[in-house]
């Protein structure tokens, strides 16, 4: 399930890593319930990307919503603001988090 899952998220974009944000939960069940070593480096390195990526506090909390499992939606009402407001903040996030595996990519492609 994992290479499915993998293979269809590409993290050098936007719409990859949100998708990666959707799913999360579904990476973090097989790293626990399969002991998937894989699972645990990719999860590590989203986290890495995450650090590396110089988000803004309200980026950095939206996107811990959204590993958890909360839509825009319920974002919106733990924090007051409208849906759409979430979306676009969660949006640049996803934005500057694909740019650090952007950068990895092309650091891969020199090295090799």
């Amino acid at each position: 399930m994992k290479n499915e899952l993998t293979t269809n998220t590409a993290l050098t974009t936007r719409k990859g890593v949100r998708k990666y944000l959707e799913e999360y939960h579904v990476y973090t069940e097989l790293m626990y319930d399969r002991a998937d070593y894989d699972t645990a480096i990719d999860l590590v390195d989203f986290h890495n990307a995450v650090l590396m990526a110089d988000l803004t506090d309200k980026q950095v909390l939206f996107v811990r919503y959204a590993m958890q499992g909360y839509t825009t939606r319920e974002i919106g009402e733990k924090v007051d603001l409208k849906h759409n407001s979430v979306n676009d903040t969660i949006n640049r996030a996803c934005d500057k988090i694909a740019e650090i595996y952007q950068e990895w990519q092309r650091q891969e492609a020199v090295s090799a």
